[in-house]
């Protein structure tokens, strides 16, 4: 067993009532805050700003974690490059597959035609109704966010459930959580007369997390899965600006 010097904040830190309470809520809390802004305040004026305020709490949770349980600094080595290329090459592969996926089954089709006016009426309330706005909200998304969710999703859920559940309790637990927020998001666009494609989406986005959960175990660095998340978000943006304005 590794000594505690070679641990993680998260593999180290001690049990109780506040590190439970604290990660239940973060199993549960992304899931409520999509609910809200993708949902119940869908075209609400308010969303902009209901969507900003349920990400500062989100990834705000890890740092009040570490603040009062753990009460020490993550192992520098979780920012490293190693496992790099692999990170890298997964990306590209899962990239590749939506890619493919999108163009040789939804491209064209009702499914695709349904979610057009649902992505573009979300874009003209968070004011990225234009291509270059939403260039700029997808390098966001594909990039900073990609990286706070690794931090949130692989770093803090899944790291601290392997201390009460082990890797694969770990890995089911955190990559259903991931996948339930995203629940809201395809709902959303795909609208609720396609529920069984949203299922269906969504297993593809636990299988993803699943996937990461296991990468960054083996590279215990987030580097590697947030180079391969920002990769297949990249892909998913690149559908989105298809659905919008290919067409134009």
């Amino acid at each position: 067993m590794a000594n505690h010097s070679q641990l993680d904040a998260v593999d180290g830190a001690p049990r109780g009532a506040l590190d439970t309470s604290l990660l239940a809520a973060g199993l549960v809390f992304p899931a409520l805050a999509a609910g809200l802004y993708f949902v119940v305040y869908a075209a609400s004026p308010a969303l902009p700003a209901l969507y900003s305020a349920c990400k500062i709490a989100q990834f705000a949770l890890p740092i009040v974690w570490l603040l009062l349980v753990a009460r020490r600094l993550p192992d520098r080595a979780l920012f490293s490059a190693r496992g790099l290329a692999g990170g890298a090459a997964g990306g590209a592969l899962l990239a590749a597959g939506v890619l493919i996926f999108y163009l040789l089954v939804v491209r064209g089709n009702d499914l695709a035609a349904g979610a057009a006016p649902r992505i573009a009426a979300r874009l003209e309330v968070l004011h990225c109704a234009t291509p270059s706005r939403f260039v700029a909200l997808a390098l966001f998304l594909s990039v900073a966010h990609s990286f706070l969710e690794e931090y949130y999703w692989r770093w803090f859920a899944f790291g601290r459930l392997r201390a009460y559940l082990g890797m694969g309790g770990a890995v089911a637990l955190s990559s259903a959580a991931f996948a339930a927020h995203h629940v809201f998001v395809l709902h959303a666009f795909i609208g609720s007369d396609r529920f069984p494609a949203t299922v269906l989406l969504s297993f593809a986005v636990a299988a993803a997390g699943a996937l990461w959960a296991w990468q960054y175990a083996r590279s215990r660095a987030l580097v590697p899965v947030w180079v391969s998340h920002a990769l297949v978000d990249l892909g998913i943006m690149g559908i989105g600006y298809d659905l919008v304005w290919g067409g134009a």
